[in-house]
């Protein structure tokens, strides 16, 4: 049965292109109509099988390789946006890049969430600033965070609170700052259970979490609307509440 072309006409952008998480969700939100830009950190086999995946669903997809550390570079994708599309709608920050401390953030960036993006915790601050002038009202900024549980990881509700409090500061700065444009902030955090792996940490998302099947999808929830978050608020899947 085909899917319903609920997201036609409409441009995501994905962050880390050349993972499997990437290449499942852009074929999710290609199989709903939507058309996808995959920012990759180098042009490999992974990102261009996930290009593909894409493009078999009849949408469009762009691949745009780079360091989005670098704000030139960001810049480019903005052009590239601009130039192939002429607008975004979703932009999903995937897989945060954050330097944590180990006695975790201090509570003085809960306070001035300004500060969280002068000292530039996070690799996508740079690149979601650039994208901003071509949101519509209405569009929707996702974080996404996931962390493995199982042998050889940290304890489990350590690198939860962790990941979890790493998703709330940018997805609430976010939320403040863009605000005013119209433009909504998401956070999502996955726990994959990696028990019974050769080797831990090889995560290829090689058997997604239940919340990806169709009509659990969180993304394409808060994509299609049929999911409704308060601005800056944070999901989280499998086993943890946000609370």
């Amino acid at each position: 049965m085909k899917t319903q072309q609920r997201l036609k006409n409409r441009v995501v952008l994905i962050t880390r292109g050349e993972s499997q998480f990437a290449g499942v969700l852009s074929r999710k939100f290609a199989q709903n109509g939507a058309d996808v830009l995959l920012c990759a950190s180098e042009k490999n086999a992974d990102c261009l099988k996930n290009k593909r995946a894409v493009e078999q669903e009849n949408r469009h997809c762009e691949l745009v390789t780079g360091d989005l550390l670098q704000p030139g570079f960001c810049q480019e994708v903005a052009s590239r946006v601009h130039s192939k599309f002429g607008k975004i709608d979703f932009l999903i920050n995937n897989s945060l890049a954050p330097t944590i401390p180990a006695e975790g953030v201090p509570v003085a960036l809960w306070k001035k969430l300004q500060e969280v993006s002068s000292l530039k915790m996070y690799s996508f601050q740079e690149l979601t600033e650039s994208l901003i002038p071509f949101f519509k009202t209405g569009g929707k900024i996702i974080n996404n965070q996931h962390f493995i549980a199982g042998p050889g990881y940290l304890p489990e509700k350590e690198i939860h609170k962790k990941h979890l409090q790493s998703v709330r500061i940018l997805t609430a700065f976010f939320a403040n700052r863009y605000r005013d444009k119209g433009i909504l902030a998401h956070g999502v955090l996955f726990r994959q259970n990696d028990a019974g792996k050769q080797n831990p940490g090889d995560n290829a998302w090689g058997s997604l979490p239940e919340a990806f099947t169709e009509s659990e999808c969180p993304f394409l929830q808060l994509a299609t609307g049929t999911h409704r978050m308060e601005n800056g608020s944070v999901v989280a899947i499998s086993g943890f509440s946000p609370a």
